[in-house]
């Protein structure tokens, strides 16, 4: 009940048996070495289709968009800047209350830290009232 059928490796040309249809080289090393290749020509077809142009949010001006999950919206460190300013005032207006909250968390966090005191000695502005 031996069913051993002779197939030829994809990757070498040898020909062997097996009695797994789903069997396609003829050994460990054939299949790494096809599997390398695979990966070779995905790379290879990834890096063609890389280059998206589109069009920057901010300014209009069109730019080509080399990242991998083409999330880039704007053109240059300007416009991307500008983007977010225009987004944080977006949320401040639509988001008031955690804006608050934020602002004092940051504030908090920078009296803890000893925040002012750099900054008024980097300034010149501080006093001995400061100090205590």
């Amino acid at each position: 009940m031996d069913k051993e059928k002779d197939k030829i490796c994809l990757e070498c040309g040898r020909k062997f048996k097996t009695d797994d249809n789903r069997i396609k080289y003829c050994s460990d090393g054939c299949r790494r070495s096809a599997a390398i290749e695979k990966v070779k020509v995905c790379q290879k077809n990834k890096h063609k289709e890389a280059r998206v142009i589109k069009t920057c949010c901010i300014c209009g001006k069109e730019f080509i968009d080399t990242t991998k999950n083409h999330g880039k919206n704007t053109c240059s460190q300007k416009c991307k800047q500008e983007k977010q300013s225009e987004n944080l005032e977006k949320w401040k207006t639509e988001n008031p209350e955690s804006y608050k909250k934020s602002q004092k968390k940051s504030i908090a966090r920078k009296k803890r830290m000893g925040y002012w005191k750099k900054y008024y000695r980097k300034k010149g502005l501080l006093t001995k009232i400061m100090l205590k």
